[in-house]
């Protein structure tokens, strides 16, 4: 036992992070068998060096702050009409608009399905039966609704996927194969994709509205929007039920970040607005 013990504090003198430490510490109880009882990820002796690399060097968030989820909607407003805009450039601004809209994931917005999609006036509702991040096996299908934005209708999701634009224009995409998957790829021949092509796309149409993507990558999406809707006077509980999150301090240690402006509404009303 003394052996893994010192081996996980040498990766930690190497500078290894604690996270990084852990998940070594995971790996190795895994796959040793159990001492006097115990897992060895459990050992007393494990326990104590892993808090001790804790206290020495705790995790620290990846941003101080957030992007400002405006500028990406100005970029995208300036984009114009979507039934006007290149298969690219619609695709990024339908995964854009999507993310901001649900605090979606990008393995989140892979798992949307027109077979399980609904459109009405006023919203558009998805049940999500793949298994995500916040949907573990056994779990019911996660629903997500999203609501008409009347007040911009060039960042409005309910106008962009249904009318004549993404929809529409994905229609000629599908024809004679079963892509049941909402977004394609805008290159032919138009496959079904995976979340680190989404994520792709979040980072190019950031990058395109002035977005500084050395700093912030693509999973900072969900921070971005549930942040703004924090700021804008949104509670808690009403971000956690969009978002798929149980516990206030997931959203408040690895989302949250200061935004100053105040208003009430929806989660896409307060995201989607200036």
């Amino acid at each position: 036992m003394a052996s893994v013990a010192d081996y996980l504090t040498q990766l930690f003198n190497k500078g290894r992070s604690y996270h990084t430490v852990n998940v070594h510490r995971s790996a190795i109880s895994a796959f040793h068998s159990p001492i006097d009882g115990v897992k060895v990820g459990q050992h007393d002796l494990v326990c104590r060096d892993l808090n001790a690399c804790f206290n020495v060097r705790p995790p620290q968030p990846r941003y101080a702050d957030t992007w400002d989820v405006d500028r990406v909607l100005s970029y995208i407003h300036s984009l114009g009409d979507s039934s006007s805009l290149s298969n690219k450039f619609l695709t990024l601004k339908s995964s854009m608009l999507l993310a901001l809209a649900s605090a979606g994931r990008s393995s989140d917005l892979r798992a949307l399905d027109i077979r399980y999609m609904a459109i009405k006036d006023n919203s558009i509702s998805f049940e999500l039966g793949k298994l995500t991040k916040s949907r573990r096996r056994g779990h019911p299908p996660i629903k997500l609704n999203i609501d008409r934005f009347d007040s911009d209708p060039f960042i409005c999701v309910v106008a962009m996927i249904s009318s004549s634009c993404y929809l529409d224009r994905s229609k000629a995409w599908r024809a004679g194969a079963t892509k049941p998957q909402l977004l394609l790829s805008y290159i032919r021949p138009h496959t079904e994709v995976v979340p680190c092509t989404i994520a792709g796309w979040f980072v190019e149409l950031m990058k395109q509205s002035g977005i500084d993507t050395s700093e912030f990558r693509a999973h900072s999406t969900s921070g971005a929007s549930t942040s703004k809707a924090k700021a804008k006077g949104l509670s808690c509980q009403e971000i956690l039920a969009m978002a798929n999150w149980k516990k206030e301090s997931t959203f408040r240690r690895h989302y949250l970040r200061e935004i100053a402006c105040n208003s009430t509404g929806s989660f896409q009303a307060v995201v989607l607005q200036g």
